[in-house]
């Protein structure tokens, strides 16, 4: 029951939600019907495919379960939750139509009667937990994202096969409401808030505040109304919430406005000051606590999943762990019996005095490294407490191709059937969603399977779906994609190596974000023939969305590996004083940035103008506009201060999009290369050039991107074929 409206400061108050009842297992109540799945079906795959389609609930039997049967042009897909009767008819789009629909394009050229399976199929989910989204993924993929983006988006992650969602949008409201009735103004909690490319680290990951943040009355009440359609959504299809918890973070001087209050400093994190930690052993941590939940209440209704991590990197621990952990389960388990805390395995984390002390039947650990390093034992780090294999696996949205998934395809079957495994989940962990979509989908089936699947027929029937029929040739490109890219080792790394073309230009550049493989993690040669068979593919199967996007990224990537390549060469000729090799080959190396601008500029998923044009679009002034804007290019660039970004920051979400590949980029190794032009033709050292500043002028300067793809996708990806062919 709702115990009142919730009030802001300027009087008006806010609707709350609806509170929609969970089971205490971490998924959602079903709702009744299946009518979200059947509108869901219609937006996703169109009238044509969905008058075809009959959806169906399912009475859950200890498990969710999606079945599909029928006949030419009247198919059934039953389900226990509308999510999972979108998860089923995925199934049978890949399975049997040979269709496709994905983040980065779809094919949906289908018999005009749809066919129907050889005989009933039926699957059932291996296990309860099939969680997309660490904290910070939101940030980095959408940050202002309206209500059309968000609700592809979950009719996306429901099709292919996930069941709850880290959803932070707005959530940050209930935080500033409960610290108003602890001493603080409206004013102060909208100038303590992040800007939005910065809003969840800040608020519920890390735990600390930038300068440059606040957020306006308006633009904050869009961000609540937002979460709480997003919800709605969400409760509506089926799919569990993770939202923010009570960790103890709080405002500074909030010991002061408040006598008694024991509050713990956390230390640094890269030079930046975290935010203070109220002590969760104290009666008042439990007041506050208690408040923040009904408020948030109030206004997003409940969840059965509340994300917290008292330490994700950095900072330093005042407190007895064991203690503190208890005094934050208490809090949630008071003001939700049942509901799990959830936390994420990242760095040293979470500490083994910190879960030593909680009930594992309401403790989930998402494990965000359980493909990085060749041996690990979490049962015995953990103490048999339950986790999710899971991977972080994209870092800042880079937009490079591959990953482990090999090693997920094993050791996800390994560590779920040894003696006394702990796993009871999936979770897929990017820090940005949409850089490099096949990922998702793979992950995605991992818990709608029996085993491991043939990995070189998983890639052949990728092929076959996304062009729409068997081919020799793009199957043969499929198979060496998957052999290279895909099938990285559990060696350290998660992510593939970025691109040079990112980095502050250096002749020893090996990396443009720091903590990037600093090394070609797969035989770029090899993988280069994809490439030629993609080009090869039969013109009438170069229609759809998917194909335009797989060649350009396929194309784009080509280029980035023959970066690593050329940027050696440059280096040798310039140390050897050559200057007509040195200008030929920048000039060629500036050539390719441009290329792999125009190249990415064809297809929707690589424009940097939707990123720009959304965060104008979100300030409720010009002022607002133009802050949310420079946020929008700072997260990008110099990530934060100049601080923030000489701790090796900056480009930490470095991307192949238009308008960053030819704006900045190229500017930024245009300029470096003429000053060591310079110093070639005078004796001198080459000038020092202020890094900083060249991408703070790029910030404040003209954001005047275009956010519609042209040009052709095949020309230019024949121009970089031919390109990196070159001796």
């Amino acid at each position: 029951m709702l115990r009142r409206r919730t009030v802001l400061a300027s009087g008006a108050a806010l609707a709350p939600a609806l509170v929609v009842g969970t089971a205490a297992s971490g998924t959602a109540a079903p709702p009744s019907g299946s009518a979200p799945a059947q509108a869901a079906l219609r937006r996703l795959a169109g009238p044509r495919i969905a008058a075809q389609i009959r959806c169906e609930p399912l009475p859950g039997s200890g498990g969710e379960v999606f079945r599909i049967s029928g006949e030419p042009g009247r198919i059934t897909i039953a389900g226990t939750s509308p999510a999972v009767i979108l998860t089923g008819f995925n199934w049978y789009l890949k399975y049997v139509a040979h269709g496709s629909i994905g983040w980065d394009g779809e094919q949906l050229d289908l018999p005009a009667v749809l066919p129907a399976p050889d005989r009933p199929i039926e699957r059932r989910a291996n296990v309860a937990h099939r969680l997309f989204g660490n904290d910070i993924w939101t940030d980095y993929t959408g940050p202002h994202w309206t209500t059309r983006e968000w609700k592809r988006e979950l009719d996306l992650l429901a099709l292919h096969g996930y069941n709850e969602v880290f959803m932070p949008i707005g959530l940050e409201e209930a935080a500033h409401l409960t610290f108003q009735e602890f001493g603080y103004s409206r004013a102060e909690m909208l100038r303590w808030t992040p800007p939005p490319c910065h809003l969840a680290a800040g608020m519920w990951q890390g735990g600390w505040t930038l300068a440059d943040g606040g957020i306006s009355e308006k633009a904050q009440r869009d961000r609540v109304r937002l979460g709480q359609k997003i919800l709605a959504r969400m409760r509506e299809l089926g799919l569990t919430p993770l939202i923010p918890g009570f960790v103890g973070f709080v405002p500074d001087g909030f010991a002061e406005r408040n006598p008694g209050a024991r509050v713990v400093d956390r230390g640094h994190w890269f030079g930046q000051r975290m935010l203070s930690w109220l002590d969760p052993r104290t009666d008042l941590y439990q007041r506050v606590a208690a408040r923040f939940y009904e408020i948030q209440d109030e206004l997003f209704g409940r969840s059965t999943m509340y994300a917290m991590n008292p330490f994700t990197e950095g900072g330093t621990i005042g407190i007895p762990l064991k203690e503190a952990g208890a005094g934050i389960q208490k809090a949630l388990q008071t003001a939700r019996p049942g509901a799990l805390w959830q936390m994420h395995a990242w760095h040293e984390n979470p500490r083994p005095d910190l879960i030593q002390s909680l009930d594992p039947k309401t403790t989930l650990i998402v494990d965000f490294q359980s493909d990085r390093f060749p041996a690990m034992d979490r049962e015995k780090q953990w103490g048999g407490t339950p986790y999710a294999f899971g991977s972080v696996w994209n870092y800042g949205g880079h937009t490079t191709m591959g990953g482990n998934l090999k090693v997920w395809n094993e050791r996800y079957w390994q560590w779920r059937s040894k003696p006394g495994s702990a796993v009871v989940g999936v979770a897929l962990s990017p820090e940005a969603g949409h850089g490099d979509a096949l990922p998702l989908e793979f992950f995605g089936e991992l818990a709608w399977r029996d085993g491991p699947v043939d990995f070189d027929r998983w890639f052949a029937d990728y092929a076959h779906r996304r062009y729409g029929t068997r081919d020799g040739r793009a199957e043969r490109a499929w198979l060496t994609l998957g052999a290279t890219a895909y099938a990285l080792p559990a060696d350290g790394w998660h992510e593939p190596h970025d691109s040079l073309f990112g980095a502050r230009p250096s002749l020893t550049a090996t990396t443009a974000a720091a903590w990037s493989p600093t090394r070609l993690r797969y035989d770029a040669t090899r993988f280069a023939t994809a490439l030629d068979d993609l080009l090869a593919v039969p013109r009438a199967l170069r229609r759809s969305s998917a194909y335009r996007y797989d060649l350009v990224s396929v194309a784009r990537q080509v280029l980035d590996n023959h970066g690593r390549v050329l940027l050696p060469r440059i280096k040798k000729a310039y140390d050897a004083k050559d200057r007509t090799a040195f200008a030929a080959l920048t000039t060629r190396w500036l050539d390719m940035i441009a290329l792999a601008d125009r190249l990415v500029g064809t297809v929707p998923a690589y424009l940097l103008g939707p990123w720009i044009a959304q965060a104008h679009a979100a300030g409720a002034d010009t002022a607002e506009k133009a802050r949310f804007v420079a946020d929008a290019k700072e997260v990008l660039t110099t990530w934060g201060d100049r601080r923030l970004s000489e701790a090796d920051l900056h480009d930490y979400c470095n991307r192949g999009w238009n308008g960053l590949l030819g704006d900045l980029y190229h500017a930024r190794w245009k300029r470096y290369f003429t000053t060591l032009e310079t110093a070639l033709s005078s004796g001198n050292p080459p000038a020092a050039i202020d890094w900083y500043a060249v991408d703070e002028a790029w910030k404040r300067g003209p954001s005047g991107y275009r956010t519609l793809p042209e040009g052709s996708p095949y020309a230019l990806a024949l121009q970089a074929r031919d390109s990196t062919s070159k001796p």
